[in-house]
């Protein structure tokens, strides 16, 4: 495992600019459905390299791969990333994935300069209960982050293409 470690650390953060470089490309095109394709497969190429570098890490070190400051950035940016998926197929909001992509892509970026072995935790907290309460926090915040960042790009959405926003009863309201 330690042979596919080093070409995914320098391969991955080159596929989410490029992933984030084609949402910019979708959120600013009028005709959306050209791009649609080259993003779906950009994001399933660099979500499947991500996956490959967490059970690389994981296989490599025989431990979960979230015990670094990096490894936990990477996992913040894959999260991230799941959840835009999952976001995107339920409202249809493809193009508004350069408003999470681009912060998973920031994560992945600060990663790759925090590859160490060192392990972040002390020895009385490397338990594995522990680690899981770390990703289930962590999972938590990145959800609340996804929340703060889907409802501020929906309303920029909304401004972009000038797009009345009703309220609860229909009718148009009146803030901007």
């Amino acid at each position: 495992m330690d042979v596919l470690v080093g070409p995914l650390r320098i391969v991955l953060p080159g596929a989410y600019l490029l992933t984030v470089l084609l949402y910019a490309r979708l959120y600013r095109a009028e005709e959306e459905a050209g791009y649609l394709r080259q993003v779906r497969w950009s994001l399933g190429i660099t979500l499947l390299l991500h996956m490959g570098l967490l059970v690389a890490i994981a296989g490599a070190n025989h431990r979960c791969p979230l015990g670094t400051q990096g490894e936990g950035l990477l996992f913040a940016a894959w999260i991230l990333c799941l959840l835009h998926v999952a976001a995107a197929r339920v409202t249809g909001t493809q193009s508004l994935g350069f408003f999470t992509i681009a912060p998973a892509t920031a994560g992945v970026c600060a990663a790759s300069f925090m590859y160490d072995q060192a392990f972040s935790l002390p020895e009385a907290n490397q338990n594995s209960y522990f680690v899981f309460h770390i990703v289930a926090s962590l999972t938590g915040y990145v959800c609340l982050c996804m929340a703060v960042v889907l409802a501020s790009s929906y309303i920029a959405l909304h401004r972009r293409r000038d797009l009345p926003i009703k309220s609860s009863s229909g009718r148009t309201s009146g803030w901007p």
